[in-house]
């Protein structure tokens, strides 16, 4: 992390989806002209270890500073920006000193045009490294608690160097040329996974700690069956994207159970309390539909789906469902907010004849001969 930190701050990355800029064809073959080896560079670095020679390029080193903290400002919650912002400002105005008493304007690899190895790229790695050590000695990383025995081992931090910027960070580059914007949407998507998992598993939790019948829970069980969600632009909370496949009648009653589960409170010592106030989420104004938001789940109850949606599918897909529970009783069977129905706990069988053979019955399910017919188009294929 300290050293990743590192090479963030040199080319200003205060999050996963900033990636470095090309640098300048002319900044490269001035830079080529100046310095005949990465070792003559390397050379200057060791025999200047003080840093004192680099203190003629303060001034920019402190525009570059200022850019750093503007940056870091339009990201303020960024895991990376917290990192950044417990680096000694001196730690900070030596790294950029250094890069610029080179007579470099940024510190910009070329990752799509050049090599590991090439002249310039092979120097911004030296200076990257010898500014890292610089800093490091000084414990400017200190809140990463890094393993300084390695600090010296050159093997171990080049190693470390390249697998993160011309592994990880060249990827990252060349995604983001093969297809603007996908790592920014990229990024989106993975949190809206991670905030959908977190969901689904309070909502899993609270059903079972109170009591819910398992086939109920089955609506908690797969991370699909959950909507993603957006950062509402228009205030506090998340805006949520539209589930065309899903019941209705089930998202009232993920409402319902969201709006008990979040005003749950603990009651005897020792009980853990939720000291974080969830934000609150909204039905999108837009009733948009989000990139995964049309993926669906394989292991849920039958009435998940919405009746006319499920019925619109071809045999395949519905008979994956054959054997799929019933988790509810339809909608006029049920009391709006009763959170003690008398199908909570109700037996499957007691269950099935008082409410759920009516729900199974608008669902299109295969017949036998269709199913029968379906394994015989499967035979014919593997045959030819």
């Amino acid at each position: 992390n300290a050293l990743q930190t590192h090479i963030r701050i040199l080319f200003g990355a205060v999050n996963n989806a900033s990636i470095p800029e090309d640098p300048d064809l002319h900044t490269i073959n001035t830079f080529q002209q100046r310095f005949s080896s990465a070792m003559e560079v390397d050379r200057i670095l060791k025999g200047n270890a003080n840093a004192a020679s680099f203190r003629g390029a303060d001034q920019q080193a402190m525009e570059s500073l200022r850019d750093l903290r503007i940056r870091c400002a339009q990201d303020p919650t960024s895991n990376i920006v917290l990192g950044m912002s417990r680096v000694p400002e001196n730690a900070l105005r030596m790294i950029f000193a250094t890069v610029h008493s080179f007579g470099l304007p940024a510190w910009r690899p070329d990752l799509v045009g050049g090599t590991a190895t090439s002249l310039y790229n092979g120097a911004l790695e030296m200076i990257a490294i010898w500014t890292f050590e610089q800093a490091a000695a000084t414990f400017a990383y200190q809140h990463f608690s890094p393993n300084l025995t390695y600090l010296h081992d050159m093997s171990v931090i080049q190693k470390l160097y390249r697998n993160f910027v011309w592994s990880y960070i060249r990827n990252l580059v060349m995604k983001e040329k093969k297809e603007p914007g996908s790592i920014a949407r990229s990024l989106q998507e993975n949190k809206a996974y991670k905030n959908r998992q977190e969901l689904t598993t309070k909502r899993r939790r609270y059903l079972r700690d109170n009591g819910w019948n398992s086939r109920i829970q089955a609506l908690a069980e797969d991370n699909e069956c959950t909507s993603d969600q957006e950062d509402n632009p228009a205030g506090n909370g998340f805006l949520i994207m539209r589930k065309t496949a899903r019941n209705p009648h089930i998202t009232d009653f993920y409402r319902m159970i969201d709006n008990a589960r979040v005003k749950s409170k603990a009651v005897f010592r020792g009980q853990r309390k939720n000291t974080f106030k969830e934000a609150p989420r909204i039905h999108d104004p837009a009733n948009r539909e989000s990139r995964i938001s049309d993926r669906l789940p394989r292991g849920c109850p039958l009435d998940w789906f919405d009746p006319s949606y499920f019925n619109s599918m071809d045999i395949r897909f519905r008979a994956l469902y054959i054997n799929a529970p019933i988790a509810l009783p339809r909608k006029e069977d049920c009391v709006t907010n009763d959170l003690t129905p008398d199908w909570k706990t109700m037996a499957k069988e007691d269950f099935m004849k008082n409410y759920g053979d009516r729900v199974r019955a608008l669902y299109n399910l295969p017949t036998q001969e269709e199913l029968d017919a379906l394994v015989e188009t499967d035979d014919e294929s593997e045959v030819e």
